[in-house]
């Protein structure tokens, strides 16, 4: 399997291209990114690969995930993710856009009843946090990479805010190449061939 990479958003920046046009690009890090535990069919139910990114104190980490990082020989680890094989709020309109509707088109307008019942139900649909969901970009092309800084710049705009963790994968609507690299089979093969008996000579 081919696992994505969790990387860290730095911010925006541009570069220029052989023809000496600009490209706005969003740059992205990768922070000591390891492979934490391998999930399988047999133990776990489903195939995945769950990836480790950035540095966590180890204070502030709990017992659990100590004996868990621990397992794996590697650092706690900031970020965590799994990658596996396989209009406004309440879209509500808002007021009359008219004549003496001033400072009022986003007011929620009466929330209540009369003296009976005299109170608000749960669950009236009001004013409340919106956002902090996952936004998923699709066919963003990777412009450039900086493989001995980890970096990875990405054409154009890339939600989220400066620090936030980016999971980065192959694109579901375009085919693998057939030469890309698979990192978790290579160092497999090359575990594999370490261990291998050497031998000298011909038969």
């Amino acid at each position: 399997m081919r696992s994505g990479v969790i990387a860290k958003k730095v911010g925006m920046t541009r570069i220029y291209n052989d023809a000496g046009e600009h490209v706005p690009v969003t740059v992205l890090q990768m922070e000591n990114c390891q492979v934490v535990a391998q999930r399988t069919q047999e133990k776990n139910g489903y195939t995945a690969v769950q990836l480790g990114v950035g540095l966590a104190k180890v204070k502030n980490t709990s017992k659990a995930m100590r004996g868990h990082f621990a397992a794996a020989s590697v650092e706690p680890k900031a970020k965590l993710a799994e990658f596996r094989v396989s209009a406004e709020r309440h879209h509500m309109g808002g007021g009359r856009a008219t004549h003496g509707n001033s400072v009022s088109h986003r007011t929620h307008g009466s929330t209540g009843q009369r003296q009976d019942p005299g109170k608000v139900f749960k669950g009236k649909k009001m004013a409340g946090h919106m956002g902090d969901l996952r936004v998923t970009t699709q066919n963003v092309e990777v412009v450039s990479t900086d493989a001995d800084r980890g970096l990875i710049l990405i054409r154009g705009a890339v939600p989220g805010v400066k620090g936030a963790w980016i999971l980065v994968r192959d694109a579901a609507k375009v085919a693998l190449p057939a030469n890309a690299p698979k990192p978790a089979a290579i160092r497999a093969a090359a575990v594999a061939k370490n261990d291998a008996p050497a031998t000298e000579g011909a038969e």
